[in-house]
């Protein structure tokens, strides 16, 4: 991302400042710009792990001195990771961000759930080329890996069935072979 425009663009909503050559936006201001309603250090710290930033390049740490003794610390997030940060964050500034720099919005859990590939016991008899019971049979045993829903529901991962669907057939030409061979 080009840093002259990201300075651009951040400097009509918070303060950018040159630290040691680096373009800078201090990381409590983003807190508090962000409305973020959990303390600032903790969420300073998830940051910095959720998006893997690297320390004198997507943060810096400046220690604080009054007179000669230790006053705390300061935190500064780098223009590419206020912009990071600021795209995971959702309310309107993350959406203006994410709009801005044509960034995709995250989808939510929710969402992720969704488009998962889940097939009930219909899809995966059809897939495997036997009875519902089968599925059932096969699932009870502990052969067919499923997601139970409210401890009812049988949902199963697309790629678990087909895998099992390989299995299933290696099973079967073993059979057939050692048949034959009798």
């Amino acid at each position: 991302m080009d840093e002259l425009k990201i300075k651009t663009f951040l400097k009509e909503f918070m303060k950018v400042e040159n630290l040691n050559g680096a373009l800078v936006v201090e990381a409590e201001e983003l807190h508090n710009f962000l409305e973020v309603k959990r303390e600032c250090a903790p969420w300073v710290g998830s940051q910095i792990k959720k998006h893997s930033l690297i320390k004198d390049e997507g943060y810096f740490l400046c220690v604080q001195y009054k007179r000669t003794q230790l006053a705390g610390f300061k935190y500064y997030f780098s223009l590419p990771a206020v912009v990071q940060i600021s795209a995971g964050v959702n309310s309107h500034f993350g959406e203006h961000v994410r709009s801005f720099f044509n960034i995709p919005k995250k989808p939510t859990k929710e969402k992720q759930k969704e488009s998962l590939p889940y097939l009930g016991i219909k899809e995966a008899a059809c897939i495997l080329g036997i009875t519902e019971k089968e599925v059932r049979r096969y699932t009870a045993k502990g052969l067919l890996p499923c997601l139970r829903e409210n401890h009812k529901a049988v949902k199963y991962k697309e790629e678990d069935v087909r895998f099992f669907f390989k299995q299933l057939q290696t099973l079967t030409q073993k059979e057939s072979l050692s048949s034959e061979s009798k």
